[in-house]
């Protein structure tokens, strides 16, 4: 018998919306798509985002109470990014590397979940500041901003996605 090193991970329907724009390529957007990508690949790269955002800010929300959808263990469990961003925002919140023993699964998924729901609620704070920005990464970068998680605009560079450099030593 193999060791469960997983479950499914919830993610709450009130944010439904939001996940499939910033995170589904299937979306089917009712006035037509934006030109663009969804700004995550995934909605397995969006929860990881949410719930490091969440843990970053100590935005941690309970799912009971609210409707949730799975997402299947293996959508986690076969990417080692994903995988590793549940084990470690766990291993942060309990600091106890028994968080990871087969028999505190569940927890170690939960605490992933509620840090991503509390992520998600902040990000959907964002996107509501700046309606038109369909695509949401406008919306991202000022909010992340506002929480002081990046830096003010700099004056020459406008602050956009094209602000990002990368500098060679």
């Amino acid at each position: 018998m193999s060791r469960r090193i997983l479950r499914d991970v919830r993610r709450s329907m009130e944010f439904e919306d939001m996940y499939n724009r910033l995170g589904n390529r299937e979306f089917k957007w009712t006035d037509g798509r934006p030109d663009g990508a969804p700004l995550f690949g995934t909605l397995r790269e969006l929860l990881c985002f949410m719930a490091v955002l969440g843990f970053q800010l100590d935005r941690r929300e309970a799912l009971e109470g609210h409707a949730t959808a799975p997402i299947p263990e293996e959508v986690f469990a076969k990417n080692d990014d994903a995988l590793s961003c549940v084990r470690m925002i766990a291993l942060a919140e309990t600091k106890d590397h028994m968080i990871f023993a087969e028999e505190r699964i569940d927890e170690m998924v939960t605490i992933f979940e509620e840090y991503a729901l509390g992520g998600s609620r902040l990000l959907n704070q964002f996107l509501a500041e700046y309606p038109t920005d369909l695509l949401g990464s406008d919306a991202l970068l000022e909010g992340l901003r506002k929480e002081k998680l990046l830096p003010p605009r700099s004056a020459n560079t406008g602050g956009g996605l094209g602000a990002v450099s990368f500098a060679t030593p």
